[in-house]
């Protein structure tokens, strides 16, 4: 796997981090709530991150 997007993570704020064993590590791009729900992110292979040009959040909030 190189790249997948998660859903419902538990994080706060909008950062990366490094996750894995050397050689076959991750970063994971994620914005998450204030409530600590309902938050996505996207997690890439150490191999592409060098090619990710920008990452944009922003914040939608949806009423019907």
């Amino acid at each position: 796997m190189d790249v997948a997007c998660v859903q419902e993570t538990r994080w706060r704020g909008s950062t990366c981090r490094f996750f894995g064993a050397i050689g076959k590590r991750y970063k994971l791009f994620w914005m998450g709530s204030k409530a600590k729900t309902d938050g996505v992110g996207i997690v890439v292979a150490e191999k592409w991150v060098d090619s990710v040009v920008s990452v944009e959040r922003t914040v939608r909030e949806y009423w019907s």
